[in-house]
């Protein structure tokens, strides 16, 4: 086994184990280029909710000289894609780069840009309080200026996810292992026609690949710090070395604007030897030694998964909610009335009784002191017994099947942290700051749910949510 996948399964299994500690909790990354939460490359294999999220970057990038290629090769561009929660354990992406190519010192290439078409799904479940469990399934198109619309030069490829949470939910690890098949070399006819600054520019290869990767994140304040390494180990004629299969080593950091706006800034470095790139080799893909990306993310407010199809046989009519979101109970069937009682025959009347003899009229008790005038109050003390909350807002709510029952489940507050449990009959209250938050609602064996609400200074806001139970627990 090679040094590199033995210390991801290492790091996998210590990972695996720190999931069950105090504090364990599903992961809650920020947003990739591709529009999905997760780290650089590798995904967060469950959603837990849906809406749809937009990326935009810009990204520039350099490969040094190579002898066969004097002088380096800079290029500029940029990414977009769009995400979107499908179901709770279903999110799909599409995504679209393109990049202008130059090269120094004059060298000969045919080559003006570069571009790439990826649609990608990613599927994904809970399999314990802090672990997720998932895959992914995506294609690739290469485009070229020169080359034209090749279908046959699509690679598919296939992951298996896993995501693990810990410290409250603000850390996260991810990983992936799967396989590639690339077809991008068929994008082009003749080999040997190209030139070896094209080489580089396309980025393209005739060999599938085993792909692996982990990467971590970690939430501080506003802030998410996130790293990642992945390789491409490739399998064939092009695998003489392993160290000149893909090696990268990102480094980013986050900033959360608000909960549905995001920057992120990432660099990211090419630890791999090159592959010869003579008019006799094979293509071979030729990432950047440096590529640097800035971005924003934007996700729109998210929406209440849809409640269970229900046969029209089984269905049965709810009570109205009242205004602070209670069910009403049911009402009583009327309890039949009793049978009339006899009347009472009357009673012969009491003889009154006689006159109490005259007694001695007893002392009036002395008047009551006039009560004085209390002191006006103090200003200064007013204020220090003022409530000390004032100028704050609470969220206040319900949490509950959808049989109608309270939950016993927690309320999170993003930004801030704070953090309530329900009582008994699934009501739960929380003094926040006012401003727009995302309330994070989970109960174990449920689907958790994630609800945008606005708190104003000195107000009431109510939220109410029914939970579904996941699909594998009945």
């Amino acid at each position: 086994m090679s040094p590199v996948l033995r210390v991801g399964l290492w790091t996998l299994l210590v990972l695996v184990a720190a999931s069950g500690v105090a504090g364990a909790e599903e992961p809650r990354a920020g947003e990739t280029a591709a529009a999905l939460p997760g780290a650089v490359r590798l995904l967060q294999p469950r959603l837990g909710y849906q809406r749809i999220s937009v990326a935009a970057s810009a990204e520039a990038a350099y490969t040094e000289a190579r002898p066969e290629a004097d002088g380096g090769h800079p290029r500029y561009g940029g990414r977009l894609a769009v995400g979107a929660g499908l179901l709770d354990f279903l999110a799909a992406s599409l995504s679209a780069r393109g990049y202008a190519v130059s090269h120094d010192a004059g060298q000969p290439a045919e080559v003006g840009w570069v571009g790439r078409l990826r649609l990608g799904t990613v599927i994904g479940t809970r399999v314990a309080e802090a672990a997720q469990l998932g895959g992914e399934i995506a294609a690739e198109l290469p485009l070229a200026d020169g080359f034209g619309f090749e279908p046959k030069a699509i690679s598919p490829e296939a992951r298996l996810l896993g995501g693990f949470g810990f410290g409250g939910g603000r850390s996260g690890f991810f990983g992936s292992v799967g396989f590639r098949l690339d077809r991008s070399a068929q994008l082009v006819d003749d080999v040997s026609a190209v030139a070896p600054a094209d080489r580089i520019a396309l980025d393209v290869g005739g060999d599938d690949a085993f792909l692996f990767g982990m990467g971590l994140t970690h939430r501080v304040g506003e802030f998410e710090i996130v790293g990642e390494f992945t390789s491409d180990l490739i399998v064939g004629t092009s695998a003489s070395e392993l160290s000149r299969s893909p090696l990268r080593l990102d480094l980013g950091l986050r900033y959360f604007l608000s909960p549905t706006v995001q920057l992120e800034w990432l660099i990211e470095g090419s630890l791999s030897s090159r592959p010869a790139l003579s008019a006799d080799e094979a293509l071979a893909p030729v990432p950047p030694r440096v590529a640097s990306l800035l971005g924003v993310r934007m996700a729109m407010p998210e929406a209440p998964p849809p409640e269970p199809w229900v046969s029209k046989r089984r269905r049965r009519a709810k009570p109205p909610p009242t205004d602070a979101g209670l069910q009403t109970e049911p009402k009583a069937e009327p309890k039949p009335k009793p049978e009339p009682k006899p009347e009472p025959k009357p009673k012969r009347p009491k003889p009154e009784p006689k006159d109490p003899p005259p007694q001695d009229p007893k002392p009036e008790p002395p008047a009551k002191p006039e009560p004085k005038p209390e002191p006006a109050p103090d200003p200064a003390a007013s204020a220090a017994e003022a409530d000390p909350e004032a100028g704050k807002g609470v969220i206040r709510g319900l949490i509950r099947s959808f049989a109608g029952e309270g939950l016993k489940a927690t309320a999170k507050v993003y930004p801030g942290g704070a953090k309530a449990t329900t009582g008994d009959d699934g009501s739960f209250e929380l003094v926040v700051d006012p401003g727009r938050y995302t309330v994070r609602l989970r109960s174990y064996g449920y689907e958790s749910q994630n609800r945008t609400v606005v708190v104003s200074e000195n107000g009431v806001t109510i939220l109410n949510v029914d939970l579904r139970k996941e699909r594998n627990r009945k």
